[in-house]
């Protein structure tokens, strides 16, 4: 098993792990997606039902990037695929079922990006700093970048989807695993590994959800948020200890 810097597959799960929990759960979800590797789209090597479904949410996907949530129908998808809504409901039974799986592969490459950026073996600190620095740069890159990806994310979030559960599990997790990593080796010493994973989790959210992302911006320098700032304060108030 192929040993990323602090995380291994066994561990972890593949990159894919969101998109393949929610497969679990719904059981009409090609299962196949979690065995790709890297921030890529899932997709299907055993053809036929599963070939179908994502064939599905890759359309569904380039939709809602293009036209936003509430532009985007199931007669939409339909359309663009050349096949009828009750061929499409054999699929997916509801809209809403379309619309979390698309989160959950978006969420799953993201956590990809962050596995890859993170590299090989590194101090703990440094590790902390890539997995701040990088979901901030994905939480800012998607809201100028893809707004109407950015309102799904968003209202995920804010209606405690399932895939969006397992996203912040799997972020938290990939903080725990760097804390830990720091506690063993010695360099963090203040506290215990899960109190200030919580507080390292919870400290990030903000950069998390591009909603409070957004409330945190301010045009006076004393009240705006800054993520840079942000992590570099949270590692030294880590390293300092009870100094």
């Amino acid at each position: 098993m192929k040993q990323h810097g602090y995380f291994d597959d066994a561990l972890f799960g593949s990159s894919m792990m969101i998109w393949d929990a929610l497969a679990f759960r719904d059981g009409r979800l090609g299962r196949a997606a979690a065995r790709k590797d890297g921030p890529q789209f899932a997709t299907s090597t055993g053809g036929g039902i599963d070939d179908g479904r994502e064939r599905i949410l890759d359309v569904a996907e380039h939709l809602i990037r293009r036209f936003g949530r509430a532009k985007t129908t199931m007669a939409n998808i339909a359309w663009e695929l050349s096949m009828s809504r009750s061929s499409l409901y054999r699929f997916f039974s509801t809209k809403k079922t379309i619309e979390e799986a698309v989160f959950a592969r978006v969420a799953a490459r993201g956590l990809a990006q962050v596995r890859n950026a993170l590299g090989d073996d590194r101090r703990a600190s440094e590790g902390l700093a890539t997995v701040l620095t990088e979901i901030s740069r994905q939480t800012s890159s998607r809201m100028t970048l893809e707004p109407h990806l950015d309102r799904l994310v968003n209202d995920a979030f804010q209606s405690r989807w399932y895939a969006a559960t397992l996203y912040l599990r799997e972020f938290n997790g990939l903080i725990e695993e760097i804390v830990q990593h720091g506690f063993t080796t010695g360099e963090f010493s203040y506290g215990n590994p899960l109190e200030m994973t919580k507080f390292i989790s919870g400290s990030m959210l903000v950069f998390v959800h591009s909603g409070l992302t957004e409330l945190m911006s301010f045009d006076d320098d004393d009240l705006a948020v800054d993520s840079a700032t942000h992590a570099k304060m949270v590692i030294e108030f880590i390293m300092r200890g009870e100094q």
